[in-house]
């Protein structure tokens, strides 16, 4: 089974760097800044300075959603 499992995964990471390219990587991060700057605007929270928002949003980008899940 866990034979079965590595190459289900080996397959699966296979194919999505298939699709992964400058462009795409490009599109991903731009909706995330998107994303982010709209939640800030549009939010009811006013204490935070444009700078903490770029703060955050570069601790986001530097760091796995693992690590951070783990603190």
């Amino acid at each position: 089974m866990k034979n079965a499992c590595a190459l289900m995964e080996n397959h699966m990471e296979k194919e999505a760097l298939k699709i992964i390219s400058p462009k795409v990587i490009a599109k991903f991060y731009a909706m995330g800044l998107v994303d982010t700057i709209k939640a800030w605007l549009l939010g009811d929270d006013d204490s935070m300075s444009a700078e903490e928002v770029y703060n955050t949003y570069v601790f986001l980008l530097s760091h796995s959603i693992l690590d951070i899940i783990d603190r």
